[in-house]
């Protein structure tokens, strides 16, 4: 009778953790701005999803959102748009760029002699949240000569490249920008990822 009493107090509380689909833990940032340009506040949430990688959620006023209500749904659900790592130095961040941009950052300062940063930047264009740029640095921590980055415009069609102390490269991709819940590394141009 006792266990049937605890039960019961403790069943509302299990009932809203599975409603949301998330611990308190495993929010990493959260993020509000006029992203959609509206005029009306939105928000943007970056959630372990304790595999090694991270969603975003987004909740758009534009698409009806209403960010006082405690179970409204993310209007944009992206998958795995971050790397989380166990230790300091591996953690990902959001990050608010102006009123109406954002920036996903993954890194590894941790482990390992590769160091590496990666920056997803988010613009809202054509009714879409969408990967606007990508940038990518590394080095190597025994070999000083072996490092460099990457930076990649989508929205112009352009991205640079820049290996040790050899020359920029400008060079042209054929990817766009895309919704971020399009996005995957492989939409990144060969020879950005060293």
């Amino acid at each position: 009778m006792r266990f049937l009493f605890l039960l019961g107090l403790f069943l509302p509380t299990l009932a809203s953790a599975q409603m949301s689909g998330i611990a308190p833990h495993q929010v990493i940032g959260v993020v509000t701005g006029d992203f959609d340009s509206d005029g009306a506040k939105d928000r943007a949430v970056l959630i372990d999803s304790l595999h090694g990688v991270a969603d975003l959620w987004l909740y758009l006023s534009s698409k009806g959102v209403d960010l006082n209500d405690a179970n409204a749904r993310p209007s944009v659900f992206a998958v795995d748009v971050a790397s989380v790592g166990p230790m300091w130095g591996q953690d990902a961040e959001l990050i608010a760029r102006g009123e109406s941009g954002l920036q996903i950052i993954s890194q590894n300062e941790a482990i390992g002699r590769g160091r590496w940063k990666q920056v997803l930047t988010l613009a809202y264009r054509k009714g879409a949240m969408r990967v606007a740029g990508f940038t990518y640095s590394w080095r190597d921590t025994l070999d000083l000569n072996n490092f460099g980055s990457c930076d990649v415009n989508y929205l112009a069609g352009r991205w640079e490249l820049a290996i040790g102390d050899q020359p920029v490269k400008k060079l042209r991709t054929q990817f766009r920008a895309m919704p971020v819940e399009q996005w995957k590394l492989d939409q990144t141009p060969e020879g950005c990822l060293q």
